[in-house]
């Protein structure tokens, strides 16, 4: 009798280790269950949170080659429109008045450009300033880190003087050596946008696997529990069914010998 106490017991502590399992969806939820696959697990779930946090760092990092971008875009039009003026300031047929109501839109659009140099901002940091540096933590190591500067446009167009013809060609000049700052400061920020994204995919792609490695040390094969718990419940029943026969020989050999 105690034997087959036993191994309803048994039976039954199965069963329920195999219902928790179903019901949380996990195999190992405490380092008793499997010490070592629970340290694998730990290690996965680690780097999966490392993993998760760097493809937020580059989400920012893309926002903000984003931001730095579109304020460029902006600033470059505004020269283009300089340039544009100057060009026409440089022409030999206009007297020094015509050029000096020019040279009031060009000080508008000077000061539009300062402007855009001094208060584009991200996260509350200006980015044209010169002062902005940081670095993107773009994987769950600490070497894999890109560094981010941002340049000094605030003085590139400074004394933009087309009053005269001389200095109408002048003007021409230095917009096209800012222009040309701008641009190049776009294609940097475009290659570190790209660089970003293709990160963020090899982020996404090594997560997938980190979470598949967990899920097939941590998780619940469902198919197989979900067999095995009707193994088992069709095994209680049989237990108790031959408990109660036992029960019940035991009690007819006691009637016959009273």
């Amino acid at each position: 009798m105690t034997i087959q106490t036993n191994a309803i017991n048994a039976t039954f502590q199965k069963s329920q280790e195999l219902i928790s399992r179903l019901s949380s969806g996990l195999k190992i939820k405490k380092a008793s269950d499997d010490l070592a696959g629970f340290a694998i697990g730990q290690r996965q779930t680690s780097r999966i949170s490392g993993l998760y946090q760097a493809a937020r760092n580059l989400g920012d990092g893309i926002s903000l080659a984003q931001t730095a971008d579109a304020a460029l875009d902006s600033g470059s039009n505004v020269l283009q429109r300089m340039r544009e003026l100057s060009v026409q300031a440089n022409n030999g047929i206009l007297n020094n008045s015509d050029r000096v109501a020019i040279q009031k839109e060009i000080d508008q659009l000077a000061s539009e450009f300062d402007n855009i140099a001094r208060d584009t901002q991200f996260n509350g940091q200006a980015l044209f300033d010169g002062s902005f540096s940081g670095t993107v933590q773009v994987g769950d190591d600490a070497s894999e880190g890109v560094k981010i500067q941002m340049g000094d446009l605030r003085d590139i167009i400074d004394d933009i003087d087309i009053t005269t013809q001389t200095g109408a060609d002048n003007a021409i000049n230095s917009i096209d050596n800012a222009l040309e700052q701008i641009s190049n400061t776009r294609s940097d920020l475009g290659a570190m946008h790209n660089r970003f994204e293709n990160a963020m995919s090899e982020l996404q792609n090594a997560n997938e696997k980190h979470v598949q490695s967990r899920s097939a040390v941590m998780d619940t094969d469902f198919a197989a529990d979900i067999s095995q718990n009707e193994q088992t419940q069709i095994l209680s029943r049989v237990q108790m069914a031959m408990m109660n026969t036992e029960n019940t020989r035991q009690s007819f050999l006691m009637e016959l010998f009273q």
